[in-house]
């Protein structure tokens, strides 16, 4: 993976909220029908198992996913 799509996943390494978006500074309450699952692999980049460590799941606005992905 290249180094953009790793700080993507640093970015996103918020715990969620109940309904709030999970981009850092958006804090905007989601609507169910306009919802991103984003999941983040426990151990992150590099290898291991992939059971180490819970996997978290995140909810944010396609755009918030968007931006914090290629801004």
């Amino acid at each position: 993976m290249n180094g953009r799509h790793y700080t993507a996943l640093k970015v996103f390494k918020y715990a969620q909220q109940d309904g709030i978006c999970a981009l850092p500074g958006c804090n905007q309450t989601m609507d169910p029908s306009n919802t991103h699952l984003h999941h983040i692999n426990g151990r992150g980049m590099g290898g291991g198992k992939r059971d180490d460590r819970p996997e978290t799941t995140e909810l944010m606005h396609p755009i918030c996913h968007m931006e914090g992905k290629h801004g």
